[in-house]
């Protein structure tokens, strides 16, 4: 059974190591000063109080507003990203690196170099020796924007971070035992708002939009050309196809910041650039969500066109942002059709503006709350 459960262990370090190895070298390129990171070596002293660890983007990001908090608060502290993306995407925190292979040996050099009297883990990723090391060095093991799971596998999951937790910040209230803390969901803090100055012309922006909802999209703005539309994919590998479905209308294709007051003059603006969405919902009255219709997880993130007093519209599938749906002032359709009508309806009555308004309140005191919570948690507990 011991030699059994040693294979097993071996099996999983080795599996792991070739996997994201490969992952890194052909999917994100790595560079030689990253790589070297998988195997604990970096290039300048870690001893740090408080190790923040996020699996990938998401988790990642939602650390933001507790790197700033702890910042204001003095403590020292290092972010750790287990994919590559989630660690180049990180600008906001001071000190940050890879997490290594999940072996043995690199992590407890991880945790020997760092020291942390805390490891903060946003949501639910674990991983064995990580947990393992963390222990052993007697780091206090915190979760943060927790969500119990329902499913039987998730269960599981759930009784043994409670067993190897001390506390567990949860981002729903669903449970009331000891180390259970119920704090909001983080990412109501992860999009500030932005100087709103809308266009005059009623503007409706489609978010996020995915190429599997093109000829849904392309209806719509046939349906609502006179009035002002910006059209944002959420993946930029599909020009062609988009090129070819607008050729009996006419756009205007920006591809830069520099270009966003050339948006007023146009009245189909095509953005092929990253970045830009939260300026762009402070321009605009009304976000139909892409990625809501012919999708089994849909969404976007529902904060930045609420932040920035927008409407919001949703289709039938939208999973991905429900947790934040459920609490704004939020447009459901089921259809094509049913999108129509509810458009016209909210456009007729004036009623997106004042579901703007709501959601924009509904934000920002959600973030005056999480906020200050936040901070109880650090003054108490860090």
């Amino acid at each position: 059974m011991i030699i059994y459960f040693i294979f097993l262990l071996l099996a999983y370090q080795l599996l792991e190591f070739i996997i994201i190895s490969l992952v890194d070298l052909i999917k994100y390129k790595v560079s030689i000063n990253e790589f070297i990171q998988r195997f604990s070596i970096y290039p300048s002293k870690l001893q740090k109080d408080i190790l923040l660890y996020g699996v990938s983007c998401g988790e990642t990001i939602l650390l933001k507003p507790l790197c700033e908090e702890l910042e204001k608060k003095n403590k020292t502290y290092i972010t750790c990203s287990q994919t590559l993306s989630s660690y180049r995407l990180n600008k906001f925190s001071k000190y940050k690196i890879l997490l290594p292979f999940d072996n043995l040996i690199t992590m407890f050099f991880l945790f020997y170099k760092i020291s942390p009297k805390y490891v903060i883990i946003s949501e639910r990723d674990t991983r064995f020796f990580f947990i393992l090391w963390a222990k052993l060095f007697r780091s206090k093991i915190y979760f943060i924007n927790y969500e119990k799971k329902i499913k039987k596998y998730f269960s599981i999951m759930d009784n043994f971070h409670y067993l190897i937790s001390d506390l567990i910040f949860l981002k729903e209230d669903t449970a009331n035992f000891d180390k259970y803390i119920f704090i909001d969901n983080l990412k109501w803090l992860s999009r500030s708002s932005t100087d709103i100055i809308k266009l005059n012309k009623l503007t409706i922006v489609i978010a996020s939009a995915n190429k599997e909802e093109i000829d849904l999209h392309i209806k719509f703005i046939k349906e609502f050309n006179n009035y002002k539309i910006i059209y944002v994919p959420r993946y930029l590998n599909w020009e062609d196809l988009l090129r070819s479905k607008l050729t009996d209308i006419n756009y205007f294709w920006l591809t830069k910041n520099s270009q966003l007051e050339l948006i007023e003059s146009n009245n189909l603006t095509i953005v092929w650039s990253y970045g830009l969405l939260l300026k762009l919902f402070s321009m605009s009255h009304i976000c139909l969500m892409g990625n809501t219709f012919f999708s089994k997880k849909g969404g976007h993130n529902l904060v930045e066109p609420a932040v920035n007093a927008n409407s919001i519209i949703l289709g039938p599938d939208y999973a991905t942002c429900k947790d934040l749906a459920d609490s704004l002032n939020i447009t459901y359709c089921n259809n094509y059709s049913d999108l129509v009508i509810k458009t016209r309806n909210l456009i007729n009555s004036n009623e997106y503006i004042n579901q703007g308004i709501v959601n924009k309140n509904i934000t920002l005191n959600k973030q005056k709350l999480i906020k200050q919570k936040l901070i109880n948690i650090i003054d108490l507990f860090i």
